[in-house]
C-alpha cells in the first residue's frame, strides 16, 4: 500500500524518510521517493516499512514493521516487556528519521517468546489507510 503525495507548490523540500501524518497526527507512513511535483509514501502496512517504535505507557521499545495485511507487529527488545493489550504505540525517535510521538496505533495482542527473549506485538493502526486523503509530510529538524 502506498500513495502519490502532490501538493500546490510541487514537493519542494521534502526527502526521503520524511514522516507522512493525518491531519490529526497520526503516522500513516514515510516518504519513499521524490521527484519535481510529487513524492512516493510507503504506509506502514507495506511490507517494506519499518520504523522505531515504543509503547505509550510504558515506553518499552523496538522495530514496528508492516506484514502487508491490516495489521502491524512491533518487535520489543525483552520477552518482559511491559505492554498491555489495548496499549497506544507512538513513533520512538529512533533512528532520528521520523520525529517521536506520532500515534501509530493499538496493541490487539503480545506473544512472549522465549527461545530469543522477545516480545511480539501484534498493532491495529489507528488510521484506516485507504480513506486517508489529506496528509501533511513531517521534516524532523536537527540542530
Amino acid at each position: 500500500r502506498s500513495g502519490v503525495i502532490t501538493g500546490e507548490l510541487g514537493v519542494a523540500g521534502v526527502e526521503r524518510g520524511n514522516a507522512i501524518v493525518t491531519r490529526s497526527g497520526k503516522l500513516i507512513g514515510q516518504v519513499a521517493e521524490t521527484g519535481p511535483f510529487t513524492a512516493q509514501m510507503v504506509s506502514l502496512t507495506d511490507s517494506n516499512s519499518a520504523v522505531g517504535a515504543m509503547v505509550q505507557r510504558s515506553r518499552c521499545t523496538g522495530i514496528l514493521q508492516g506484514q502487508g495485511t491490516d495489521y502491524l507487529v512491533l518487535s520489543l527488545f525483552s520477552k518482559d516487556a511491559d505492554v498491555r493489550k489495548s496499549d497506544i504505540v507512538i513513533s520512538s525517535g529512533v533512528g532520528q528519521v521520523i520525529p517521536k510521538g506520532f500515534e501509530i496505533g493499538r496493541v490487539a495482542s503480545v506473544r512472549r517468546k522465549t527461545v530469543d527473549g522477545t516480545t511480539s506485538v501484534r498493532v491495529i493502526p489507528s488510521v484506516a489507510f485507504d480513506q486517508a486523503e489529506q496528509v501533511f509530510v513531517v521534516k524532523l529538524v536537527k540542530p
